[in-house]
């Protein structure tokens, strides 16, 4: 069987915001579901977090640096009574745990450049029980390959 070791840097971002997300005091007992590929099932009186990253794009490439941007959704999803209600308030929270996920990525010698572009309600392609309140983050970054093409 084959073992791969490297990720590459756009998952290494995800990994990181995900695994913040699932150590966060703040959010003891939520769950975290990374890139869901079928409906997301939400107990009642339950609620959950969605992670997902969206295509990754070349914007410019140069020698051996690279210019990328990709989007990373994180949604906050309650199924209460006041589920809208819920969802909202706790993607306040979500939110501010991935803000400060953001000033850790400087461990990256790659340059890092988020910016949450939307708050929406829904996310296309993403079957849910109860209320999303979803962030939309687009991740710019540049990636140097080494002379020998690794």
């Amino acid at each position: 069987m084959p073992t791969f070791t490297t990720n590459s840097l756009r998952w290494q971002i995800f990994d990181s915001v995900a695994t913040a997300l699932e150590a966060a005091p703040e959010l003891q007992s939520v769950r975290v579901r990374r890139n869901p590929r079928q409906s997301v099932k939400v107990g009642k009186n339950d609620f959950l977090i969605v992670i997902r990253w969206e295509p990754d794009t070349l914007i410019q490439a140069k020698g051996h640096k690279e210019d990328r941007k990709f989007r990373l959704l994180v949604g906050s999803i309650a199924n209460t009574d006041q589920a809208d209600s819920d969802a909202d308030a706790m993607q306040l929270v979500v939110g501010g745990v991935v803000r400060k996920q953001w000033v850790s990525l400087s461990v990256f010698a790659n340059k890092v450049k988020p910016r949450e572009i939307e708050v929406v309600p829904d996310v296309e392609n993403m079957l849910i029980e109860g209320s999303l309140v979803a962030s939309a983050w687009d991740i710019d970054y540049e990636l140097v390959h080494s002379a020998t093409g690794a």
